[in-house]
C-alpha cells in the first residue's frame, strides 16, 4: 500500500511539473512572435530600408529634373550637392538609431533642402515628406514591456486577445466590439469596396496624426471606458498602468514609433473655462447660461440626427448601427450605436475631453471632427454637460 501511494505521490509531481511547464510557455498575453527587442528591430530595419530607397529614388528624380536645366548655375550646382549630401545622412537612417540621434539627423538634413527655391520641383517637398515618415515619437522601453505583457496576459487577454487583435478568450457576445491593437482589421472604402490598411486607430486619441498619445491609452487603463465592458484598473500602481500602455503599443510598433507627431499643445493642455469649471464643481449651471443657449441651436442642427433630442431623454434618435472602419470576426463592419447623452454615461466625460471628440471626431467611427471656433465648441460643451447632469438629478430618485 506505501509503494502505491509513493507511486501515486512521485506521478502527481511529475504531472505538476509537466502542467508548470505548459502554462509557462503558454502564458497568456504571449504574442506568437514574441516582443522582444530582436523582432522589433528586425521590422524596423526592413521599414528603414524601404523608406530610405524611396528617398534615394526620390533624390534622384530631383537629380533628373535639375540636369535638365538650360543653365547650369551656381545655384543648381549648390542644390546638387545638398542633395548628395542629403542622400549621404540618409543612408545612414538604415540603421536603428536613438530617438536623438534620429532626429538631429532628419533635422539637419531638411536643412539642406531648399525652402521654396525649387518649389517647381516637386521632389524636394517629396523628400522632406519622406523624411518625416523616419522621425521616432516614441522610443520604447523593452523592460516596460516585458512588465507589460505579464499584466495583459491577465487584465486584458481575455477580451483584446493574445494577438491584440480584438478577437476575444470569452464565449459570451460582447456589447461593445474590444479594440484591435494591431491594425489587422482596419479598413477603408475605395470604389465601395472594403479594403484592409492595417492602420492602428484608436477612437479616443489627442493625437491629429498617428494611433494616439501614449497619454490617452494610459487614461483609458485607468478609468475605462463607462458604458462599456472595457472597465477602469485605478488599481494598477502607475508603474504597471504605464508598462501595460507600452505593451499596448508594442503591437503596433511601426506607427507608434514612426507615424505619430507631436501634438497641438492647444489641444492636449486644454483646460475648461473658469465658468463651466465652477458650474460643473459647484453643480450650478446658471453660471454658464448664456453658453448653453448658444450651444443648443447648433446641437440640434449638426448632432441631433444621431445623438437625438437630449432635452427630451434623446428620443428621436437615429438609433442605427452606424458601420465603423474595423472588421469583426465574421468579416462584417462593426457597427456602432450613436451615444444618448442623455440617459447613458460619457465614455470620456471630463469637459477637455468632451471637447477633444468634438474636435477631433471619434477616429473609424462616423462621429467628425469639427473645426469650430474654440468658444463654439465650449458652448457645446456646456450644452451637453447641462442635460447630461438634469437627466442624472431628474432619475436619481
Amino acid at each position: 500500500m506505501r509503494v502505491f501511494l509513493a507511486v501515486i505521490a512521485v506521478i502527481c509531481v511529475a504531472l505538476a511539473v509537466s502542467l508548470s511547464f505548459f502554462f509557462i510557455k503558454s502564458a497568456p498575453g504571449m504574442h506568437s512572435e514574441g516582443f522582444n527587442n530582436d523582432v522589433l528591430k528586425t521590422k524596423e530595419i526592413g521599414f528603414r530600408a524601404a523608406k530610405v530607397e524611396e528617398i534615394d529614388s526620390t533624390i534622384d528624380a530631383a537629380m533628373t529634373e535639375l540636369g535638365k536645366a538650360k543653365t547650369e548655375g551656381e545655384k543648381i550646382q549648390d542644390l546638387k550637392e545638398k542633395l548628395e549630401e542629403a542622400r549621404s545622412n540618409v543612408n545612414k537612417l538604415k540603421q536603428v538609431l536613438p530617438k536623438d540621434e534620429n532626429n538631429r539627423l532628419i533635422e539637419d538634413t531638411l536643412a539642406l533642402l531648399p525652402s521654396g527655391s525649387y518649389s517647381d520641383i516637386p521632389q524636394i517637398e517629396n523628400i522632406k515628406n519622406l523624411l518625416g515618415g523616419l522621425e521616432i515619437y516614441w522610443e520604447p522601453d523593452f523592460k516596460l514591456i516585458e512588465e507589460g505583457r505579464t499584466i495583459y496576459g491577465y487584465r486584458c487577454v481575455s477580451c483584446h486577445g493574445e494577438e491584440g487583435n480584438g478577437h476575444p478568450r470569452t464565449p459570451e457576445k460582447l456589447a461593445v466590439a474590444p479594440r484591435d491593437f494591431t491594425g489587422e482589421s482596419h479598413f477603408i472604402r475605395s470604389d465601395g469596396k472594403i479594403v484592409k490598411d492595417g492602420k492602428v486607430v484608436f477612437k479616443f486619441s489627442s493625437a491629429q496624426q498617428g494611433p494616439a498619445l501614449k497619454e490617452d491609452i494610459e487614461d483609458t487603463i485607468k478609468n475605462g471606458l463607462p458604458g462599456t465592458p472595457m472597465p477602469g484598473f485605478a488599481g494598477l500602481t502607475q508603474e504597471e498602468i504605464k508598462a501595460l500602455a507600452e505593451y499596448v503599443m508594442s503591437f503596433g510598433y511601426l506607427q507608434w514609433k514612426f507615424g505619430m507627431k507631436e501634438p497641438d499643445p492647444a489641444l492636449v493642455n486644454l483646460k475648461a473655462p473658469d465658468d463651466l469649471a465652477e458650474a460643473l464643481k459647484t453643480d450650478d449651471f446658471r453660471l454658464v447660461e448664456d453658453r448653453i443657449q448658444k450651444g443648443r441651436p447648433f446641437f440640434q442642427a449638426a448632432c441631433g440626427v444621431c445623438h437625438g433630442d437630449i432635452e427630451n431623454s434623446g428620443k428621436n434618435a437615429r438609433r442605427l448601427n452606424l458601420e465603423t472602419n474595423w472588421l469583426g470576426q465574421d468579416g462584417k463592419p462593426i457597427g456602432i450605436l450613436p451615444r444618448n447623452f442623455a440617459t447613458e454615461p460619457f465614455k470620456k466625460g471630463a469637459p477637455e475631453q468632451i471637447y477633444r471628440t468634438i474636435r477631433l471626431g471619434i477616429k473609424g467611427t462616423p462621429m467628425p471632427a469639427f473645426s469650430l471656433p474654440p468658444d463654439q465648441i465650449w458652448d457645446l460643451v456646456s450644452y451637453v454637460e447641462f442635460l447630461h447632469e438634469k437627466y442624472q438629478k431628474e432619475n436619481s430618485s
